[in-house]
């Protein structure tokens, strides 16, 4: 997928499609956490899963490496995603 800079808060009315990764462990069958979020300007691909997992299971800076073995991955619509994080 072609690299075309991040989304913000700030510019997400731009995104089409998001993935929200979410701590299976804060499940309590109501709600769970949502711990981070990407934008998309069109549909992730299988490699935009696999790269994403990779970056939290290495990268220190988003502070998931701990606990990367049990985040789970969905996908949704842009307008999904900007509706969930006025949510939070």
């Amino acid at each position: 997928m072609e690299e075309l800079g991040e989304f913000t808060l700030e510019n997400i009315e731009d995104c089409t499609h998001g993935i929200i990764v979410v701590d299976s462990a804060s499940d309590d069958g109501e709600s769970i956490e949502m711990v981070h979020w990407v934008g998309y300007w069109q549909e992730p691909e299988f490699e935009d899963f696999e790269d994403l997992k990779r970056e939290l299971a290495e990268d220190d800076q988003f502070g998931l490496v701990d606990i990367a073995d049990r985040l789970g991955y969905v996908v949704c619509s842009g307008d999904k995603l900007r509706e969930l994080l006025g949510n939070i």
